[in-house]
C-alpha cells in the first residue's frame, strides 16, 4: 500500500479524516500532520522527516483560501518544498486541495509551481493524485543546471546550499531581497562544512534583478558538482538570487520568489 502524508491547514477533523478515508478507497494510506506557522521556531522543517521517506509516495497540501495566502505560511510552504525536492527530485507528487479559485502561475512563489492545484471538492483530485504516483511528471521542463537545498532549526539557524549540478561555477553569488546574510562557507554538498577557507570573499553587493533589490555575497571558490555554497540568512526574504559568480555578463543567475 502506498504511503501519502498530508499536511494540513485546516483545523476540522472530519474534513482531514474524510480525505483519509477517500484515500483508503484507492488503496493509499495516509498520515495527516497539523501545519504550525511559526517562523522564529522554524516549524516548517518539522514534516520533512516524513515526507523524504523512502516509504511516501506523494504529498497532499490542505489549503483554505485565506491561509494559503499569507505570507509566512507561503514562506515556510516554500522552504518545505525546495528540501523535499532536493531529497526526492522535481517529479514528487504533490497535490494542494483548496476552497479557492486555482491560482496562476505567476502569482505564486517559485516553489509553488512544482504542486497540482485542485478544489477539494472536486472528486478527481484523488485518482489524479494515484496518476501522479504511477506515472509523475517533473513539472521543471528545462534541463536543472543547479542545486538548491535549504536547513534550518533554531540551533543552527536558516541556512541555504546551492551549487551546480554539471558544470562548474568559477566562484559563487547569493542574494536576498527584504533579508540579510550573515555567514558564508564551501564544503562538500549534502551538509554544512565544519571549516571553509574562503577565496577573495565579497559582501554587500548591491544588485538589482527583475526589479526587485537583492544583498548579495559572494567569493571565487571553484565550486563543483561535489561542492556546495552554503549561506546562513537572517530574517524571511520575499526572494532569493544564486548562480556562479557574475564576472561576465553571460553569467547566468537563478531566481526563487518565496512569498
Amino acid at each position: 500500500m502506498k504511503h501519502i502524508c498530508i499536511t494540513t491547514l485546516i483545523k476540522d477533523n472530519k474534513v482531514n479524516s474524510a480525505l483519509i478515508e477517500r484515500l483508503k478507497q484507492y488503496g493509499l494510506k495516509a498520515t495527516c500532520l497539523s501545519w504550525h506557522d511559526d517562523l522564529e521556531k522554524m516549524s516548517w522543517i518539522m514534516p520533512r522527516q516524513e515526507l523524504v521517506s523512502n516509504q511516501t509516495a506523494g504529498w497532499i497540501l490542505l489549503a483554505p483560501k485565506e491561509l494559503i495566502q499569507k505570507e509566512s505560511i507561503r514562506y515556510g510552504l516554500s522552504l518545505l518544498i525546495i528540501t523535499v525536492l532536493a531529497s526526492k527530485g522535481t517529479a514528487f507528487p504533490i497535490l494542494t486541495l483548496t476552497d479557492a479559485p486555482l491560482p496562476t502561475i505567476d502569482k505564486l512563489p517559485t516553489p509553488f509551481r512544482a504542486m497540482d492545484f485542485m478544489n477539494i471538492a472536486d472528486p478527481a483530485a484523488i485518482p489524479r493524485l494515484v496518476t501522479l504516483i504511477h506515472n509523475p511528471t517533473d513539472k521543471i521542463s528545462q534541463k536543472i543546471e543547479y542545486r538548491l537545498d535549504v536547513y534550518g532549526n533554531p540551533q543552527i539557524g536558516q541556512w541555504f546550499e546551492v551549487g551546480p549540478t554539471s558544470k562548474t561555477w568559477e566562484g559563487a553569488m547569493f542574494g536576498v531581497s527584504e533579508a540579510r546574510i550573515s555567514f558564508h562557507a564551501v564544503g562538500t554538498k549534502g551538509g554544512l562544512p565544519q571549516r571553509s577557507t574562503l577565496n577573495y570573499p565579497i559582501k554587500d553587493m548591491k544588485v538589482e534583478f527583475e526589479d526587485m533589490k537583492f544583498l548579495a555575497w559572494g567569493l571565487k571558490n571553484r565550486i563543483t558538482d561535489h561542492d556546495s555554497y552554503y549561506v546562513k540568512v537572517e530574517g524571511w526574504p520575499k526572494a532569493i538570487i544564486f548562480g556562479a559568480y557574475p564576472e561576465l555578463d553571460t553569467a547566468e543567475v537563478y531566481m526563487f520568489k518565496l512569498k
